[in-house]
């Protein structure tokens, strides 16, 4: 595989809205056949999660927010992209998706660092994001061979993860079979039922 001549001139944030708009639209879309739901994606970059969060809930409820212990762990973690799903009128249950955007082949390290974010956050949903690129054959193998990777269990909390690529041309966004998540619907399936446990 290769670069485009677009991607090869653009660098990796500058991809954050677009696949933010995306992301989006894609979840919305799929949610509203399993009720109303608040989603909201949410470019964070050289701003750290935590500052991701507040403007999430500034645009939901127009007020300030004021962060729970678990939130004070997203301080400092510089993630590409936060996204937050929740009823209607109810973001205090709020499942979030942490989102990790690469304009190069997708390697187990990439994926490594998100589940270290993930696991810092004790955020559930991670989706790791190639821009027109596909995944390292090493790390194909070991997704394939290692199906504990896609999935890992920790005490109260289990991660789930999903391998995709953002198309430049045709912004759209498509799910790699070698993830947890290989679709809009087993995504938004998941999301709804991390919203239902929590209470």
């Amino acid at each position: 595989m290769h670069n485009t001549k677009d991607s090869a001139i653009r660098t990796e944030s500058s991809y954050y809205d677009e696949i933010c708009a995306v992301l989006q639209e894609n979840m919305s879309r799929v949610l509203t056949p399993l009720g109303e739901y608040n989603v909201h994606f949410q470019k964070c970059g050289t701003k750290d999660m935590l500052w991701g969060l507040q403007q999430i809930h500034k645009s939901i409820t127009q007020t300030e927010y004021i962060p729970n212990q678990r939130d004070q762990f997203t301080q400092d973690l510089f993630v590409d992209i936060v996204g937050s799903v929740c009823p209607e009128g109810e973001i205090k249950r709020s499942t979030r998706i942490i989102c990790e955007i690469k304009i190069k082949t997708l390697t187990l390290n990439d994926y490594a660092q998100l589940l270290g974010y993930c696991v810092t956050a004790n955020v559930e949903h991670g989706l790791l994001i190639s821009v027109d690129q596909g995944v390292s054959s090493r790390f194909d193998s070991n997704l394939r061979r290692n199906e504990n990777l896609k999935s890992v269990e920790r005490p109260n909390v289990t991660h789930k993860f999903g391998i995709l690529k953002f198309r430049t041309r045709g912004k759209e966004i498509e799910f790699n079979e070698i993830g947890y998540y290989q679709s809009w619907y087993v995504l938004a399936r998941a999301l709804v039922r991390s919203i239902n446990k929590i209470v």
